[in-house]
């Protein structure tokens, strides 16, 4: 099992030529040749008979398709105006990202955004999910149903996204405080 320590953000950093998308795609012809190199550096061991992708193969094409899309920018202005092109329609920036990276869910998406500082894509977790489900507040547990709940409520608080996402992580935190602390919530909610 790979354990994350400094010496391996270093070696990350070493594999990724320091996260740079165009030296990845110079070094790495396929997400093949980049999974070598990951095994090679980080002894990761698992059953080549296995039909199905182990998660680091699976990472291993997430990375070589993010640096293809992300390769195609000049720089963040660049990302900046490309994705300038898609505020009329606040779903569509974190779909295209979604269909465009292997790997990349709407979620995940939404959520790469936020860490980039676009207030304006929440990340509707399956945790979220389910609140806004239970209390009512979503109609079923949909990516797009829940995101689209969380602008509404956002808006209706003259809030961005983002704001009441971390407002709402943190009643989440207290929910999860008091069902483990005290073994019940004042409130029934499955999560």
């Amino acid at each position: 099992m790979l354990i994350l320590s400094l010496e391996n953000e270093n070696q990350f950093s070493k594999i990724l030529y320091e996260f740079s998308p165009k030296e990845i795609l110079k070094n790495y012809a396929t997400s093949d040749v980049f999974y070598t190199e990951f095994k090679n550096n980080f002894n990761v061991n698992f059953n080549e008979n296995n039909q199905r992708k182990n998660l680091w193969e699976q990472y291993s094409e997430f990375i070589i398709s993010a640096s293809t899309f992300l390769s195609d920018f000049a720089d963040e202005k660049e990302f900046e105006s490309f994705s300038s092109q898609f505020k009329n329609n606040s779903v569509a920036l974190p779909k295209f990202l979604a269909k465009k990276i292997k790997g990349f869910g709407f979620a995940l998406a939404c959520d790469c955004l936020k860490e980039l500082e676009y207030s304006e894509y929440p990340k509707p977790d399956k945790h979220l999910q389910k609140i806004f489900f239970q209390l009512g507040l979503s109609q079923n547990t949909n990516d797009y149903e829940v995101y689209n709940a969380i602008i509404e409520m956002a808006n209706s608080v003259n809030q961005t996204p983002c704001c009441l996402l971390f407002v709402l992580n943190r009643v989440k935190s207290c929910v999860h405080y008091f069902y483990f602390s005290f073994g019940a919530l004042p409130v029934k909610l499955n999560i």
